[in-house]
């Protein structure tokens, strides 16, 4: 299946075609149509689940390293668009999980795991290495 996203359309009288199409994919459209999969997947974890989407819910994931550092930089867009209480790349042998997924996307793989917050009183351990919606509030 293929998938076209039109980003911006440009009337020109001089082309000799009614449509010409610019097909190139650069490397920000692909990261974009990357995290745009990645965020589909999130949000479809959270609907198998069986979340509401007042949920807050605790993201850990693990993958090949140019995954895992695309989700890095974008960290504050998905977790707004998916509603993540916490997004993390830190895994704690101790932590449990509701859900986990491998996501394949050209050739790379990440696996996501999902579980519901269970309120602010875990192991203080747990939070090293978190994206939190509190991030860089201090004294809270």
């Amino acid at each position: 299946r293929d998938e076209v996203n039109v980003k911006e359309i440009v009337f020109d009288k001089t082309l000799k075609n009614e449509v010409e199409l610019d097909t190139i994919l650069t490397p920000e459209l692909k990261e974009e149509g990357w995290i745009r999969e990645i965020l589909r997947s999130i949000q479809e974890m959270r609907k198998e689940a069986g979340y509401k989407p007042q949920d807050k819910v605790v993201l850990v994931y693990a993958g090949d390293a140019e995954l895992v550092n695309m989700l890095g930089a974008h960290a504050k867009t998905l977790q707004k668009s998916a509603g993540l209480k916490e997004f993390s790349s830190a895994l704690s042998p101790t932590q449990k999980f509701d859900l986990e997924k491998r996501i394949d996307i050209e050739g790379k793989s990440l696996v996501c795991k999902i579980r519901k917050k269970q309120g602010d009183h875990g192991d203080p351990s747990e939070n090293r290495g978190h994206h939190t919606a509190e991030a860089g509030r201090q004294g809270v």
